[in-house]
């Protein structure tokens, strides 16, 4: 009997261990396939084991071996993190590559099903002493990071908006940005809407981390800690709060803000229409507004982080285009640039050949945009529409806006004129004088176009912009970027100073050297009658015609703001542009094609 009963209760508990064991914290998470994304693991002692969490490095980590970089730290919701990472990844990878925020770390800590990011009663769960004490030292020590408060941002969505919220004012000293989005559990009974959907879990999650006891709860909560830590925080950091107006939890998250209103610590809030408990849909939703949180938030480690600008560029995959490497002092290293070579360029070695600087848009250069445009000429040079010439695309960087920014941490016109116009001439066989070279670009390209040519007519033979922009006087209207973009670029490239932004302007420039370009100048501009920036190249035409300087324009019926259709549209009064450009004694130099 004794037997019997020691093997039935063997077998009934042998689900309940099972059930034991199920429930461990799954400290290592499996790797995540995703671009950039690796899974790092450390040794914990808090944890008695390793302990596990994934970085997304941005595409210039690499190529940029003595850049440091700022870190922001993402903590996931209930459920645990790991399908997030390569959705959020991509997300902040986009944004870098478009320049809409600086190149950054993002590292994705483990913070379990159902952490809430504080060390748990029972000592079993130790998440704020392994995320506070192990990872931040660990990844400061792994990878190239600014070590220091102002170059991390802790932020979070759903739990861990309130992980972020609560970690953030506890260290003020670790972070200099705190985001919460969407947060909670923010109400101090732990009873909003979203607990008291599913009061089973809410128990769960009391017992587990709260250890059943309510007060434990309290200490541990971002209201409690906002009060203790207000001198702390006050003044010294940017905090935002966004939610949904269809998130349940919208009306806590409110509160939050009043509390924190009522404590003085400034934040920004924001109720974001239409949206739901949905992390990527905030984001979006949040608009240019977003993009904005970062920039402020690390704009006091901008100049140390200049040596992560992406100065490098991919190398391309297309025929007879390469990457061409040049030190550059203006940019303090290595600069890239894509140049294309027709193909008698190998066969004639007597020859030299003119160039076409082609300057992209907003968004940067990549391999494929700049194909897709060497494509065109090619094929235009092998049917004899244009002479044979060199192709060049410029790293304008995403939002470099071809000109040297006020603050000095980007140089690009320096870089173009004084170091890449140089280097090109010195490297391959090309007509080394004015009549030998055209300077031509899209969107913000034709602005850079026109501010480069206009100003350094000497360089050119021709100028040529399309759909160019911002050309307006005052730049207080950008109809392709919106508002916060406009205030972004002031800031940031003019340094806050309409003034500068004038004297840059190819407006200002245009009546500077008026005289020098009545003559020996040829130029063009075109643009789409449905492209935002129509108004400002009309002005921009009216504005040349009132200053006497000889120019061609063009306007295109139904054509938006899109490079590819502006040169479809264009046909062969496009090739006719370069051949007039390019009308000196061709014999000489750019023989015809065998």
């Amino acid at each position: 009997m004794k037997l019997t009963l020691t093997l039935l209760t063997a077998l009934l508990l042998a689900p309940l261990a099972l059930l034991h064991a199920q429930k461990a914290p799954l400290w290592v998470l499996p790797e995540v396939a995703a671009p950039r994304v690796q899974r790092v693991l450390f040794d914990s002692k808090a944890a008695g084991r390793q302990v596990s969490c994934h970085v997304f490095t941005p595409e210039g980590y690499e190529r940029d071996k003595e850049g440091r970089f700022p870190v922001l730290y993402w903590l996931h919701g209930t459920g645990g993190g790991l399908p997030g990472i390569a959705p959020v990844s991509a997300w902040f990878d986009a944004a870098i590559r478009e320049g809409k925020i600086p190149p950054m770390l993002v590292v994705f800590p483990n913070g379990l099903a159902s952490s809430m990011w504080c060390d748990s009663k029972d000592g079993a769960v130790p998440m704020e002493t392994i995320v506070i004490k192990e990872l931040l030292p660990h990844i400061d020590a792994t990878f190239r990071t600014l070590a220091k408060r102002e170059g991390r941002i802790i932020e979070g969505f759903s739990m861990g908006g309130y992980g972020a919220a609560r970690l953030g004012f506890k260290y003020p000293q670790l972070f200099g940005a705190v985001s919460v989005l969407a947060g909670g559990p923010l109400g101090l009974d732990f009873a909003g809407p979203r607990a008291t959907a599913n009061p089973a879990e809410r128990e769960r999650i009391l017992q587990a981390a709260f250890g059943g006891d309510l007060d434990y709860y309290r200490a541990q909560h971002p209201i409690t800690l906002a009060e203790q830590q207000a001198d702390a925080v006050r003044g010294k950091g940017i905090v935002r709060i966004a939610v949904g107006s269809r998130d349940s939890s919208g009306p806590l998250n409110r509160a939050y803000s009043e509390h924190l209103t009522k404590l003085k610590i400034d934040h920004s809030f924001s109720v974001v229409p239409e949206a739901s408990h949905d992390t990527l849909a905030l984001l979006r939703d949040l608009g240019e507004a977003n993009w904005e949180f970062y920039q402020k938030a690390f704009a006091s480690i901008r100049a140390q982080t200049t040596a992560a600008t992406p100065w490098i560029l991919p190398e391309p995959d297309a025929p007879r285009k390469q990457r061409v490497l040049f030190d550059s002092k203006a940019a303090g290293g290595k600069v890239s640039c894509y140049v294309f070579t027709p193909q008698p360029y190998e066969v004639n070695q007597e020859s030299r050949f003119p160039v076409l600087y082609w300057l992209h848009g907003s968004g940067g250069s990549s391999p494929d945009s700049a194909a897709q445009v060497a494509r065109r000429f090619s094929e235009a040079m092998r049917t004899g529409k244009i002479p044979l010439m060199i192709l060049v695309f410029p790293n304008g960087l995403p939002r470099g806006m071809w000109c040297d920014w006020k603050d000095g941490s980007v140089k690009l016109e320096t870089m173009f004129i004084e170091e890449l116009i140089p280097h090109i001439d010195r490297t391959f066989r090309t007509v080394a004088k004015r009549e030998g070279r055209i300077i031509d670009g899209f969107s913000m390209g034709g602005y850079g176009a026109a501010r480069l040519g206009f100003k350094h007519p000497h360089l050119f033979a021709a100028v040529s912009l399309l759909g160019a922009g911002p050309l307006q006087a005052e730049f207080t209207e950008t109809p392709r970027a919106g508002p916060r973009e406009r205030e972004r670029l002031l800031s940031t490239v003019y340094g806050g100073d309409m003034a500068y932004y004038r004297e840059q302007s190819p407006w200002h420039i245009v009546e500077q050297n008026a005289e020098k370009l009545r003559t020996g100048l040829l130029i063009r501009q075109i643009v789409g009658d449905r492209d935002e920036t129509l108004s400002a190249n009309r002005e921009f035409k009216q504005h040349l015609d009132a200053l006497k300087i000889p120019h061609s324009y063009r306007q295109l019926p139904g054509i938006p703001h899109d490079p590819n259709l502006v040169l479809n549209t264009v046909g062969e009064d496009n090739w006719e542009f370069y051949r007039s450009a390019l009308s000196l004694d061709t014999t000489i130099w750019n023989p015809k094609n065998p």
